[in-house]
């Protein structure tokens, strides 16, 4: 199921952690045609970068095998939906997280990781959704929500000030527990939002690259060592929509404007690359070690016996999951869950649902999540109309007042009253 797998099987580590913060300037802010600023992540002076390379370098020396290849880690994320006052501005849904985590989970697929959904909490408070990048309110609101962060990703949905779309912060920044990490995107960014063209959940594959310790495709341009990974070619600056054979950085190949770590629109981007994924794991295994050791020993998976038909709707689904499984977690996609490993369950409402089964071993936990995967479908029948009066063949003298009264019945629901039309036919 997983293509070229690569993954985690790290040696325990003594870590230095560095703080950076001395010269380095904040992300490429420029707006996009479209209007929004596409990432703030900071960008590294050219110290930070040199001492996170000969960082690097030392721990390939102490490595020389590297990492092995045995599987995608999964890591669970901690959903945090930060609200303006009223509860309302800010608000994203259940459906549009979980398509969010659908859309994370293919982007990484074989890249080295896959997520797990941990936790959803929404919070009102309109400082925090607001913020601006480096603002005291950001802090605070990390400070306060961050759940975890060394065995956990903390992702944060805001109304972002600026018009900005998205940030986060390089492993090496702080200590793996610290409540810095995590990743900060605009939450109408998610599948189904309003932020058109970013509006695909592509902002969150973006950070949590950076996240996980990669720079943008042009870090430092055409010039060597640019975004220190090989098989990316060279970049003059941040590419916008989806400028097919653009070419910047001339006799290196054409820029890579479908990397995920570029700046065009969502629907433009598709890939990593090889060289990104080995950096991304070579930065955890430094800088953050609670995400390596041994794979998730268990894989989640199901099946249901109908998807689709008419309410109400009996569903059986049967766990394929693989591994020394202890508990089930479904969501059924309608508010409905089970912690049985092979529930029945009625749809009663029309709709499309996406279902989520998270299985758990003694030591970890995977979530296999199919959007859109039932669909109910109600059927209009023509409601039935009923006199009550006058009674059929009742007569009235010439010039006679007649009241009429009816009813009808609706098997689909309740008749509105204003769908009530007489019609009165005679000589």
């Amino acid at each position: 199921m997983k293509k070229g797998t690569l993954t985690l099987r790290f040696f325990a580590l003594g870590l230095t952690y560095l703080l950076l913060m001395v010269g380095t300037s904040f992300g490429q802010v420029e707006e996009s045609p479209s209007g929004y600023i596409r990432c703030a992540t900071p960008v590294p002076s050219a110290a930070e970068a040199l001492q996170v390379r000969n960082a690097l370098d030392s721990w390939l020396k102490a490595n020389p095998g590297g990492l092995d290849a045995v599987g995608d880690f999964t890591i669970p994320v901690a959903f945090h939906v930060v609200r303006h006052d009223d509860g309302v501005t800010g608000d994203v849904t259940d459906l549009m997280i979980n398509d969010q985590l659908a859309v994370l989970n293919a982007a990484y697929d074989g890249w080295g990781y896959q997520f797990s959904l941990h936790s959803i909490e929404r919070v009102n408070n309109t400082a925090w959704s607001t913020h601006t990048y480096g603002s005291p309110a950001g802090n605070e609101m990390k400070q306060n929500l961050a759940i975890d962060p060394a065995n956990v990703i903390n992702f944060y949905l805001c109304d972002l000030g600026g018009g900005l779309l998205g940030y986060a912060v390089f492993p090496w920044t702080y200590p793996e527990s610290d409540y810095h990490h995590g990743v900060v995107v605009l939450y109408s960014s998610l599948p189904g939002g309003s932020s058109v063209p970013y509006d695909e959940g592509d902002t969150g594959t973006h950070e949590l690259g950076h996240y996980f310790g990669l720079y943008h495709t042009f870090q430092g341009g055409c010039p060597a060592p640019g975004d220190e990974v090989d098989d990316t070619a060279p970049e003059a600056s941040a590419a916008y929509g989806c400028p097919n054979g653009r070419d910047t950085c001339t006799g290196n190949g054409p820029d890579p404007i479908h990397n995920f770590m570029d700046y065009t629109d969502d629907a433009c981007m598709d890939h990593f690359t090889q060289g990104q994924s080995d950096r991304m794991q070579q930065m955890m295994a430094q800088y953050h070690p609670s995400f390596g050791g041994t794979p998730c020993d268990v894989t989640a998976d199901f099946s249901a016996d109908v998807t689709s038909g008419a309410p109400p709707l009996a569903v059986n689904f049967t766990d394929q999951s693989t591994g020394p499984v202890i508990s089930w977690s479904w969501d059924f996609g309608d508010g409905g869950s089970s912690t049985v490993q092979n529930p029945s369950y009625t749809y009663n409402a029309g709709g499309t649902y996406t279902v989520a089964l998270t299985v758990s071993s003694d030591s970890c936990s995977d979530t296999n999540t199919k959007t859109d995967y039932i669909t109910v479908t109600v059927v209009n029948n023509p409601p039935t109309a009923i006199i009550n009066s006058p009674t059929d063949g009742q007569n009235f003298p010439s010039g006679a007042t007649v009241n009429f009264s009816g009813d009808a019945t609706d098997t689909d629901g309740t008749v509105a009253v204003s769908s009530y039309i007489w019609t009165v036919n005679g000589p």
